[in-house]
This record gives structure tokens, sequence and C-alpha cells, in this order.
């Protein structure tokens, strides 16, 4: 904007404006992420609305002052004025979100963990960091049945630490450790468990619920082509479990 004060060639203005409308887009797509970081569900929408109720009469009492202040001193000087209130307000920007990024809790592990899954790669920062949010951790004993075929889920689980043994009609089927997941079948299909998951040492999992896990998938093809694609492996080497009842919780 201070150059623009100062010159007003088209060579100049031009690129300078398309640049001033990047950065106005990155604004938006930066503030969207922010509050979709930090909350979900019905308190995201509310926040998404506060914030759409407060950039409305903001932006239109700019737009008048802006007005005014042209008439009283000129196009230069107010652009000179514009662009001095955008510096500060970016550096009291800056300031206040380092602040909040201090004092926000550290979920890197359960972010890691979702990234780990290749069906969640292709999501967004702000989904992952959702799915990350929405984990629940829970220990297991040695030898503890977590799932068992036949029996309703609701439930996807992810694997902290622990050695973990899956079983079909009772013959084993393959071993899971740090790093791999269950429990999506039950959740894609509304059916019942295909497989009994034991462990076969104490160990540690994430809990993903139903609703958190269809509300990462639905909407994001890629997402969902791959998880379908990971159950329908998995499902060619199920058990005797009748998928057309499904009841799952």
């Amino acid at each position: 904007m201070f150059v623009l004060s100062v010159t007003s060639g088209i060579a100049v203005a031009l690129p300078l404006l398309s640049l001033f409308s990047l950065g106005m887009l990155y604004q938006a797509v930066s503030s969207r992420t922010l509050l979709q970081s930090t909350a979900t569900g019905r308190s995201l929408d509310l926040l998404i609305g506060v914030n759409i109720l407060i950039a409305l009469p903001v932006q239109a009492v700019s737009n008048l002052g802006a007005g005014v202040l042209n008439d009283g001193v000129g196009v230069r000087a107010t652009l000179q004025v514009a662009a001095g209130v955008a510096i500060l307000g970016a550096v009291y920007s800056l300031c206040r979100l380092t602040k909040v990024e201090k004092q926000a809790p550290t979920n890197r592990e359960e972010v890691d963990a979702i990234r780990r899954v290749d069906a969640f790669r292709p999501l967004s920062v702000a989904a992952a960091n959702q799915l990350a949010d929405a984990l629940v951790d829970q220990e297991t004993a040695e030898y503890e049945v977590v799932v068992r075929q036949g029996e309703p889920g609701d439930d996807m689980f992810l694997i902290r630490s622990g050695v973990f043994d899956t079983t079909v009609d009772g013959e084993h089927a393959r071993t899971l450790q740090h790093g791999d997941h269950f429990g999506e079948i039950a959740l894609l299909f509304n059916a019942p468990r295909t497989a009994t998951v034991r462990g076969t040492q104490a160990g540690a999992l994430w809990r993903l619920r139903r609703d958190d896990f269809l509300r990462a998938i639905t909407g994001n093809s890629t997402t969902e082509a791959a998880i379908k694609a990971i159950a329908d492996q998995r499902l060619a080497h199920a058990g005797a479990v009748d998928l057309s009842q499904g009841d799952g919780r």
C-alpha cells in the first residue's frame, strides 16, 4: 500500500494488487484452518458464525472510514494510513497467535499416528488435527481381547504400543503392532466384527469413535476409497460374519 501511495503506474499497481489479493485469500484460508484446528462440530459452527458477524460490521465501518478519509486527505494519504493500520494489525495478530500456540496443548504423537494411516494421509492439516484431538487413550492388559469376532463395533483402533494377534474363526490371521490399526470394517459396513484381536502383552491403543471416523472420510473421496480398499482386502480373509446383518452401535 505504501508503494501504491507513491506511484500509480499500472505496471506496478497491477502486480501489487494481485499480490495483495493473494494475501487476503491466504489470510482467509489460514483463519479458517486455525478455527478448524481448535474446535469441532457445533462449536466450530458457532465460532465461524461469530467470526462472520464480527467481520461484516468491521469491514463496513472500515469502508465507510476509508471513504471519509479519502474525501478529507486524498487517496495517497488514505493508502498510507491503511498500510500503517495493516502493519500494526499484523504485528498484533502475530504476537497473539504466538502466545496462543504456546499455550495450546500439544498432540504431536496423536497427529503422527493419524498420518501413519495411509488412508488418512490425504486429509487436510485441520482434519488430521481434529481426528488427533478425537483419539481416546485405552490401556490393554496382557491377553486382553480388544474386539471379538461377531460382536457389534463402533470404534476403530490405532496401536500406540504392544503386540496384538488377529484370529479369524479361531485361526491366526496376522500380527499387529505399533503403527497398525484395526476395526474400520465394522464402522464402514455397520456390521459385526470380522475378526478377534487379542493383546499378547500389555499395550496401549488410541480409540477413534464412529462419528469422528465417518466425519473424516465423508467428503474426501481419496481417503474414502483408500480406507475401503483396505477393508476390502481384509474382508477377503474375514471369517463367517454376515455383513448384511449390520447392527453396529
